[in-house]
Order: structure tokens, then C-alpha cells, then sequence
């Protein structure tokens, strides 16, 4: 990533080299590259989801010891 941004004119270059080498083999990549891509974020939304799923249950029983007669009613 500090590569691409440091050369990005160059980068670019050796890109499009590459790709002309290794059309389909670059394909192949760049779809696997997305899936992992895309699986990692998965991942990681799902554990910030997790992670506020049980800060908001641990609130939800903090308060619920705090105020039981409010919850009850």
C-alpha cells in the first residue's frame, strides 16, 4: 500500500505491464484478491457487530440491575 502511494505513475505502469504479460493469470488474482477483500470485511463487521451486540447487552443488564422495578413495569 505505501509502495502504490509513494509511485503511483510508476505503479500504474507496471501494472498495465504486467497485466499484458499475465492477462489471466492477473484476472485469477484480482478475483481472489476481492474475495479475500471481501471476506476480511465481512469478518470484520461481524466482529464489530458482535462487539456492539454485547456492549449493548452488558448495558441493557447494568441497567436492569440499577432500575429492575422500571424494567418490570
Amino acid at each position: 500500500m505505501l509502495h502504490r502511494q509513494k509511485h503511483p505513475l510508476r505503479n500504474l505502469l507496471w501494472q498495465m505491464q504486467h497485466r499484458q504479460k499475465h492477462p489471466s493469470k492477473n484476472l485469477l488474482w484480482q478475483m481472489e484478491h476481492r474475495q479475500k477483500h471481501l471476506l476480511r470485511n465481512l469478518l470484520r463487521l461481524m466482529l464489530l457487530r458482535q462487539k456492539h451486540h454485547l456492549k449493548k447487552l452488558l448495558w441493557e443488564i447494568l441497567h436492569r440491575q440499577k432500575h429492575p422495578l422500571k424494567k418490570l413495569l
